[in-house]
């Protein structure tokens, strides 16, 4: 009897360290160019907008990452979305880093080279995603979240060295 609860025990574990893989290993690969889109709502400051635009253009530059503008895909997308409450003095945020690019199932791409045929039909899907929710006072909304775009630019630039090795260099 156990002996049973031990396997059964080892199993959860093993299912449960399993389903704690990162989802997007590996979606980077071969990926050299990209655009950008960064939006941020809820903020009335263009000027702060212009300068994290900015501030992402400068950060990926420095790892030699390429921003082409004109580029349709993949996207890196910087989204930030702020909710001020009139009544209190703490903001709320989302700020999210995520790339879109064309994609297709696993099927459809088998049985176009069982037919010998292109496919004409991508979907637009996210092949990396990365969030954060939090709050903080209104007068220190800004420096937070710039810190924040480094941070989570920053994971970005990590797996997409761990799926591009060569870039390093």
């Amino acid at each position: 009897m156990r002996f049973i609860k031990i396997i059964v025990t080892s199993l959860f574990l093993l299912v449960a360290l399993k389903g704690q893989e990162i989802w997007y290993e590996g979606n980077l690969k071969g990926l050299d160019e990209f655009s950008l889109k960064v939006v941020i709502s809820g903020l009335n400051d263009n000027a702060w907008e212009k300068k994290a635009n900015q501030l992402v253009i400068m950060f990926l530059e420095q790892y030699k990452v390429d921003i082409n503008l004109d580029r349709t895909t993949p996207v890196i997308y910087i989204n930030c979305d702020v909710i001020h409450q009139q009544k209190s003095r703490i903001s709320s945020y989302n700020l999210e880093v995520y790339v879109m690019d064309f994609i297709t199932t696993e099927n459809k791409y088998i049985k176009s080279f069982e037919d010998n045929r292109i496919i004409k039909k991508f979907g637009s899907g996210k092949i990396y995603e990365h969030q954060i929710l939090g709050q903080i006072k209104n007068e220190k909304l800004t420096e937070e979240l710039e810190k924040l775009i480094i941070v989570e630019l920053d994971k970005f630039i990590n797996q997409w060295f761990q799926d591009n090795p060569m870039k390093q260099f």
